[in-house]
């Protein structure tokens, strides 16, 4: 079975990772379960939505997951299929034609949404909630379009891959201030 990527507009189905720019990244192999998806519910594609008052500027991302299981950080144990997931907003342009496990994990240097601590913009390795909120605080513009990946890790922060390809999901929305 391969998976398709298509451009930002429709839905896509990859996969993510999180190691730092040294380090090597080896795929999570898929069981025999079936191969994980991620996709991203909410907000919907192509919506527009209202950044958040709290400091990181939030808002929250919900995911539907199918043949995986999302667990804190360490809690997977010996099960495959099993990890947390990371979110990235506006991530480099060559991951819509030049996705590998190779290439992601690692902030690029036209990703504008990173959190600076960490090479993503968030993740749910804390807490296993099927809920991230996005931090658009991070973000050098905050309003306008704007692309969210999210994508699954295993419980070692490696990638959850199929055919060698991370199994990611991408919408586009665009970012509006409330009308307070």
């Amino acid at each position: 079975m391969t998976i398709t990527r298509y451009l930002p507009q429709n839905i896509k189905i990859f996969a993510c990772a999180m190691m730092s720019a040294s380090a090597m990244l080896t795929a999570v192999p898929v069981s025999a379960e079936g191969v994980p998806q991620v996709r991203i519910v909410s907000p919907a594609n192509g919506a527009t939505i209202v950044l958040g008052d709290d400091p990181n500027r939030s808002v929250p991302v919900e995911l539907a997951i199918d043949n995986f299981a999302f667990k804190k950080l360490g809690g997977c144990g010996e099960m495959t299929n099993c990890g947390h997931a990371h979110l990235w907003i506006d991530p480099p342009k060559s991951w819509y034609t030049d996705l590998t496990v190779g290439k992601i994990g690692a902030p690029g240097k036209d990703s504008v949404c990173d959190n600076k601590a960490f090479p993503a913009n968030n993740q749910n390795a804390g807490s296993g909630s099927n809920v991230i909120p996005a931090h658009f605080g991070n973000c050098k513009t905050l309003l306008g379009k704007h692309v969210i990946a999210v994508g699954l890790g295993g419980d070692n922060h490696n990638p959850i891959a199929h055919d060698g390809k991370p199994v990611i999901h991408f919408i586009e929305v665009t970012v509006i201030e409330s009308k307070k």
